[in-house]
């Protein structure tokens, strides 16, 4: 058996601010050892998070890319489409918030 030390875990809105981006996977809905596992296959690096939607429900999710929309990954959307492969419907979050472009 494995021991883990608790420690804070981020908060995060479930609807990113605008021009912002995230991808993660519902832990309530997928295997979390899987999910390290195809996340890190990914190259991607798994946080471990809460998303807060506005009914006050927060979920727990493996946070494998935050950032703005224009600093997105060229293969994060492969990456998206290995995840919804591999894991079951409605597991895989990747909300965009509201994109603004400069006059």
């Amino acid at each position: 058996m494995t021991a883990v030390t608790a420690r804070e875990i981020r908060t995060l809105s479930a609807i990113p601010a605008k021009g912002q981006r995230l991808l993660s996977i519902n832990l309530a809905l997928a295997d979390v050892g899987e999910v390290w596992i195809v996340a890190q296959e990914l190259g991607l690096r798994p946080e471990l998070v809460h998303l807060a939607h506005r009914s006050g429900v927060a979920e727990v999710h493996a946070l494998l890319w935050q950032g703005a929309i224009s600093d997105t990954p060229n293969n994060l959307d492969e990456q998206f489409d290995e995840l919804c492969d591999r894991f079951p419907s409605g597991a895989v979050w990747y909300p965009s918030g509201a994109w603004i472009q400069a006059a």
